[in-house]
């Protein structure tokens, strides 16, 4: 071999190892780099959504190769709308949004079940005047609301459904989540409200009763699109897994997870006003479906009675397939 071959061979080689080199470094970047998911909430960061900031804080998420990232909205229909318009890969919405969704030709699917019987109506008895007993009792009256596209007003709507009420027999009023100068001005009369809302407003020096409006179903999900679940389930499967990871980890934790989680609230909260919630959060997501089932667990059929009370109040059009719209797949894999 010449000495000009033999130089232009080991040029070759030199420019095929390189290139090698370069080729195997930009693979490992592309397997490693993660997937960027916009999570459309329901409003701000909250104690009550705990374990999706307890997935960033441990790692969970970054295992499943997930860069979380949340976004605040102003209830369930904001928060639908920004899945389904493909600003969001997974929401958090109620099981009735899933279904106004879905009446107007939504793609989306629950995939995972947070909450049962979650809310109910928080209010003064001394600005009211009078202990409320039964549904009837709110005609007339004025409901705060955290916005017209949210749960807090559907469940109003399916309570007065229920007992054969209109629906104008009360007014709706959105005050978004501050509920407490509305209140004590007298300006709403109750508002649709959760432990965590009803334990800020306690907090806060408010004599609230609690009116259960006795509508009991899976409330509160983890929703994705059906686009997701087609092109790419792989991203649902191992979001599902950081979020049960998360809920795993935090009950024997509570003190290390009071004391990282006020850095993600976008109220300032402190680590001694967030165990105590962190504690009675154990019920609303350990309930008695998941001791039967697992974590996760929607009770599908018993959405039928919701679906007719909606149907019954001329709120949704449309027979509607509730196994299409929720799912128990991930839970079965991964919330035992």
């Amino acid at each position: 071999m010449t000495s000009r071959r033999r130089v232009s061979h080991k040029l070759g080689l030199t420019f095929a190892v390189v290139a090698l080199a370069l080729y195997a470094s930009l693979t490992v970047a592309v397997a490693t780099e993660p997937t960027k998911v916009q999570f459309a909430g329901y409003g701000p960061a909250d104690i009550g959504m705990s374990f999706l900031f307890t997935a960033v804080e441990k790692g969970y998420f970054k295992e499943e190769g997930i860069d979380f990232q949340y976004m605040p909205g102003q209830g369930g229909g904001d928060a639908i709308k920004r899945l389904i318009t493909g600003g969001a890969s997974f929401a958090w919405a109620s099981t009735d949004t899933i279904m106004f969704a879905a009446d107007q030709g939504g793609k989306v699917k629950g995939i995972f079940n947070i909450h049962n019987s979650f809310y109910d109506l928080a209010y003064l008895p001394e600005k009211l005047g009078a202990q409320v007993t039964k549904m009837q009792d709110w005609k007339g009256k004025k409901i705060g609301i955290i916005s017209q596209a949210s749960i807090t007003r559907y469940l109003v709507m399916e309570a007065l459904s229920a007992a054969n009420m209109q629906q104008d027999d009360v007014s709706y009023i959105a005050v978004g989540f501050a509920p407490i100068p509305p209140l004590q001005a007298g300006q709403i009369d109750a508002y649709v409200s959760w432990p965590s809302m009803n334990g800020a407003m306690r907090k806060a020096g408010l004599n609230i009763a609690n009116y259960s409006t006795g509508l009991d179903f899976p409330t509160d999900q983890i929703v994705t699109s059906e686009e997701i679940l087609t092109k790419n389930h792989d991203l649902a499967e191992r979001f599902v897994r950081a979020i049960v990871n998360a809920i795993k980890y935090e009950p024997a934790h509570f003190d290390e997870v009071a004391n990282f989680l006020p850095k993600y609230m976008a109220a300032p909260y402190t680590p001694e006003a967030i165990r105590p919630v962190l504690e009675n959060g154990e019920s609303w997501i350990h309930g008695p479906q998941t001791v039967a089932h697992g974590l996760g667990y929607t009770d599908i059929d018993s959405l039928a009675p919701i679906l007719s009370l909606l149907r019954k109040a001329d709120a949704i059009q449309h027979d509607l397939d509730l196994h299409s719209l929720y799912t128990n797949e991930f839970q079965q894999k991964y919330g035992r």
